[in-house]
């Protein structure tokens, strides 16, 4: 659903052009900032403000290729931090990133010091300062689950997880089963009004339809309080790029603490035996109280609408390979797995939130990182990394008969998302209901190019019903 590690919204709404000023000179970093890395092979980029707007160095002349590869290892659009590359024009668009001028972050690509990275006491979230803040995800306040490192988060972690266990959500399997009920025959009316006009329709309906009635059926939540949290999630969580809205970012977290404090208290008065409410409860009598229960609640959350770009995600890449579809249908147990294969394969954020390390520390490849070192994790790099995965394991095929250990989809250590069986759970459960239902669904032209940095994402999935066994739509 979303993952304490890189919460981060796609950035529908966010509007800006990059600029490249005139006086910005070619300049090489600091020599104090040099030896913070001493690795011949790692990849660094250097960040600088300008104006209200903040760019790639463009001295750094990086070509298209070189732009890919910082943060993935696999063909797929051309954007890094929402810098987009376009041919051989120098980079446009506008980054998703906010770090002091001039300092510089290192990308870690390989799976193990990725994994180092994330779950490591030497590498702290809380800590990071918030003028290196990528997303909003980082101006949460004191309470909030990405401000709080071990030993601290422990304890919430532990009151919260009986409530997310997978035993504990097969309480809501029914609820949800009936939401993709409701979904799927609002889609098959769509396609039915579609097909006197010969036209598509945008899959992606089914994913906005179903993931309110989800939240009703598994955490309790309205169909407008659903609305109202997916709203101040797209504002909380989405990249800053400027001082201006790194302002506006704090008051919207200010705004949804204030909304969250009077659900904690309509959940309390009027409990409904339902996820939320019983979380709450179970975080009161764990001690939690205060400020620190609206902050963790809120951050909870405010990561739960951004299952929706995962889940467009999932649909657009499914209908990209009809056999997976078809291999489900006849063997319905197989969706976990091909679920899992979607997450590692595109449905998943691109970089992880920022760190920062507490101390001087060696990564497994010989990496030295230095303390003050601000270092952002590559997750697509680290699912794609071959020398972890065997010379026979190709990280650009869809596969999902592929070992589904190498997922990292969710993060890793402390802050691994704490949602991760209830997201497989909705994805499963409303894939399996949609497929099975309307066997037939084609793409009905070829996918828009994704948008988006933190999780590249198609504006639309333009379907049709009918299509032959190698889905193609007839």
């Amino acid at each position: 659903m979303y993952c304490w590690s890189f919460f981060c919204w796609p950035s529908y709404n966010v509007k800006c052009k990059l600029q490249l000023p005139k006086y910005i000179k070619k300049e090489h970093s600091p020599k104090s900032h040099r030896h913070c890395i001493e690795a011949s092979n790692i990849i660094k980029y250097t960040l600088i403000m300008a104006g209200e707007n903040v760019i790639l160095d463009p001295s750094t002349a990086l070509t298209a290729p070189e732009v890919l590869d910082l943060g993935v290892s696999r063909p797929v659009p051309d954007v890094f931090y929402g810098a987009a590359y376009d041919g051989g024009d120098p980079l446009t668009g506008c980054p998703h990133a906010r770090t002091p001028a001039g300092d510089e972050v290192v990308i870690i690509r390989g799976r193990n010091d990725v994994m180092a990275v994330l779950a490591h006491t030497a590498f702290s979230l809380a800590e990071v300062p918030e003028e290196a803040a990528l997303t909003g995800a980082t101006l949460q306040g004191e309470y909030g689950l990405l401000r709080r490192d071990r030993p601290d988060i422990t304890g919430v972690r532990r009151l919260m997880a009986p409530y997310m266990r997978a035993q504990a959500l097969e309480t809501y399997q029914p609820g949800l089963e009936a939401a993709a009920r409701e979904a799927v025959n609002f889609v098959q009316r769509r396609f039915d009004q579609a097909s006197a006009t010969g036209h598509g329709i945008d899959l992606a309906e089914f994913v906005r339809v179903f993931l309110p009635q989800a939240a009703t059926a598994t955490f309790g939540l309205t169909e407008a309080e659903w609305g109202d949290i997916r709203d101040y999630s797209a504002e909380t969580l989405s990249p800053v790029t400027s001082p201006a809205r790194m302002t506006s970012m704090r008051d919207s977290w200010q705004g949804l603490y204030d909304y969250t404090q009077a659900l904690i208290e309509n959940k309390s008065q009027q409990p409904d035996g339902l996820l939320l409410s019983n979380m709450i409860a179970g975080l009161k009598e764990g001690g939690i109280e205060g400020q620190e229960l609206v902050q963790t609640v809120a951050s909870f959350l405010d990561g739960i609408p951004t299952i929706e770009a995962i889940f467009t995600v999932c649909l657009a890449e499914l209908l990209q390979h009809p056999q997976a579809i078809q291999a489900c249908l006849d063997d319905p147990a197989r969706w976990e797995a091909t679920v899992a294969e979607l997450l590692r394969h595109k449905a998943h954020f691109t970089f992880a939130s920022p760190r920062i390390a507490r101390e001087d520390i060696t990564l497994p490849s010989g990496i030295r990182i230095k303390a003050g070192q601000v270092v952002v994790a590559s997750l697509t790099a680290a699912l794609d990394d071959q020398s972890q995965l065997g010379e026979d394991y190709d990280p650009h095929a869809f596969d999902p008969d592929a070992p589904a250990s190498r997922i990292l989809a969710f993060g890793a250590g402390s802050h691994r998302c704490p949602a991760d069986e209830l997201s497989t759970l909705w994805l499963c459960i409303g894939l399996k209901e949609l497929f099975t239902t309307i066997p037939d669904i084609s793409l009905h032209s070829p996918l828009p190019p994704y948008h988006g940095s933190a999780l590249p994402t198609p504006f639309v999935v333009p379907a049709i019903r009918g299509r032959d066994l190698a889905g193609v739509a007839k």
